[in-house]
């Protein structure tokens, strides 16, 4: 499912400079995965289930690929599942409850929100930090796990160019006490990079001895 706060745009292919196809997942759309893959950087997409339409005359429903973390690595996943393994066999239900988005996060106060602060682009969920931020005015932020968020001299030259401008409802924080992760989608850092237990998976080709001695490495 896609998060209240957030749309993802479905690829061609999986690959990051595929071309879109157009089609969308609007917030609160649930899909079923057809595939999952992980391209050559290391990065987990997912084939939205499709249906062939026989009618012509009916609208087409969303095709393509998803990116899971569009911003890369630490980044939050733009799609979660609402269910998973553990399930009732009885009447099918979920025995480890998700947390959704709306437990996690909270819009960011405009009187609270300064200078330095890491947040989170509601639409997307990418990391910004603050670098701007006056009583009544739109909120200066740079996105964060880039060379230009890493580099203070590169800020100071250009200034704002390469600042993008946000409401404090386009923003938004994790709740205080809150736990981000839902225990689904717990990662762990392997090889340098945080991976998921689907992704170890993936990535040892469906070995689960070896990806969880990873895991636990």
């Amino acid at each position: 499912m896609v998060p209240p706060c957030a749309v993802a745009n479905l690829h061609a292919y999986p690959i990051a400079t595929s071309p879109r196809t157009g089609f969308a997942l609007q917030p609160q759309t649930t899909f079923s995965s057809e595939r999952e893959v992980l391209d050559k950087e290391g990065n987990l997409w997912i084939k939205v289930a499709f249906e062939e339409i026989k009618d012509q005359s009916m609208i087409p429903p969303p095709q393509g690929w998803v990116r899971v973390r569009p911003g890369g690595d630490g980044c939050t996943p733009i799609v979660k599942r609402i269910t998973n393994c553990l399930r009732c066999f009885g009447c099918g239900s979920n025995l480890v409850p998700v947390i959704s988005a709306q437990d996690k996060y909270v819009i960011a106060n405009q009187d609270e929100v300064k200078k330095g602060d890491i947040v989170l682009v509601a639409a997307t969920l990418q990391k910004v930090q603050v670098r701007s931020c006056e009583e009544g005015k739109m909120i200066g932020c740079y996105f964060v796990n880039s060379d230009f968020s890493e580099s203070e001299d590169a800020k100071e030259e250009f200034g704002s160019e390469f600042l993008t401008w946000y409401r404090a409802c386009d923003l938004v924080t994790p709740k205080q006490g809150s736990q981000i992760s839902d225990g689904l989608d717990e990662c762990a850092l392997v090889s340098g990079r945080l991976r998921s237990r689907r992704e170890l998976i993936l990535t040892y080709k469906g070995d689960e001895r070896l990806a969880r001695n990873a895991w636990n490495e």
